[in-house]
């Protein structure tokens, strides 16, 4: 990929552009290394230029697939952090005790299950960003296809 692999160390690039996504059980795993699809082969220029809009199209399917993922996760840490509420109440309840809201917050913020859970957010987000850099730069990728395909008829015309 011209820049990245004179520019950026091996581990770094394979890291950076290497995407795995959990799918729902019945498609699987999703893994790619997503340099390919953003290169530009010179020699097949309308080849790529007419797959491009398809390739876009499913990484914008992983985006929303992604943002379900982390919607889900979001979800699920709010539902954890009422009962956890709930248990903090009827526990001082119980005891006969007040507890302050920072307090509340504290004990929330020490929750080793809440803070997986939190922890899973961002990794997942992370996935979602990244697939959506892909997206975008597909998107980029497009525009120059269409620009070097014109520049490549042009000069078949002109020869």
């Amino acid at each position: 990929m011209g820049w990245v692999d004179e520019n950026v160390p091996k581990e770094v690039a394979d890291y950076l552009f290497n995407i795995k996504l959990n799918l729902p059980e019945r498609v699987g795993v999703f893994q790619r290394d997503v340099r390919k699809d953003l290169e530009t082969d010179f020699d097949m220029l309308e080849e790529q230029l007419a797959e491009t809009p398809a390739m876009m199209n499913f990484y914008d399917q992983l985006v929303a697939e992604q943002k379900a993922v982390v919607a889900t996760l979001e979800r699920k840490a709010e539902v954890m952090k009422g009962k956890i509420v709930e248990r903090i109440v009827t526990d001082a309840n119980d005891r006969g005790v007040k507890i302050r809201r920072e307090d509340v917050k504290d004990i929330i913020e020490s929750d080793d299950e809440y803070i997986m859970v939190k922890a899973k957010i961002i990794l997942e987000t992370l996935v979602e960003d990244k697939i959506r850099a892909v997206a975008r730069n597909l998107g980029a990728k497009n525009d120059n296809l269409r620009s070097l395909a014109g520049f490549k008829r042009e000069e078949k015309r002109q020869a």
